[in-house]
């Protein structure tokens, strides 16, 4: 399989071609910051993503993501998390460029 590839229900992240990396749920918060759902996975590697589905307008619900590519960055998973209302996201394609 090559390509970009997130399966939520199996919570699997594939880069570009067939190297994989497993997440496993980390975290879910659904709505301590006014109108936005957070969710986040971490892999063995210590990479992380969490993501953020931002329901302010329901006709337009949009879902951006934050991805710490850096497995040395590990010990600031907790960090990131905390300060999950305030840290940049992007779009899911954007992630890998």
């Amino acid at each position: 399989m090559s390509g970009l590839t997130f399966r939520d229900t199996l919570h699997i992240l594939s880069k570009r071609g067939d190297n994989y990396v497993n997440f496993q749920t980390a975290r879910q918060d659904m709505g301590s910051v006014e109108n936005k759902q957070f969710n986040a996975w971490i892999a063995a590697t210590g990479e992380y993503i969490i993501m953020e589905r931002n329901l302010t307008d329901n006709e337009d619900i949009t879902t951006k993501y934050f991805h710490s590519k850096d497995s040395e960055n590990a010990g600031v998973f907790q960090d990131d998390w905390d300060a999950r209302g305030s840290i940049t996201y992007q779009e899911y394609d954007a992630m890998f460029s």
